[in-house]
């Protein structure tokens, strides 16, 4: 594992760089706390790369009542 380049930040912040890896929530996953890169990171990255659909799919997955 390497820290990731400050470069993959400019011009904004993905969820796999610096700013990302200073960040990272904790949650509870099948018993396990496991350390993520936060979701509005995962959303404004794909927003930007024009990935739009997944976005969409996303945030219909967490808008589901269960």
């Amino acid at each position: 594992m390497f820290e990731p380049f400050a470069s993959l930040d400019n011009p904004e912040p993905v969820h796999f760089g610096q700013y990302a890896v200073k960040n990272l929530e904790t949650i509870k996953w099948n018993g396990f706390d496991i350390k993520v890169a936060p979701l509005d990171l995962h959303l404004k990255t794909y927003e930007r790369w024009g990935s739009k659909h997944t976005v969409q799919k996303i945030q219909e997955f967490l808008n589901k009542d269960y």
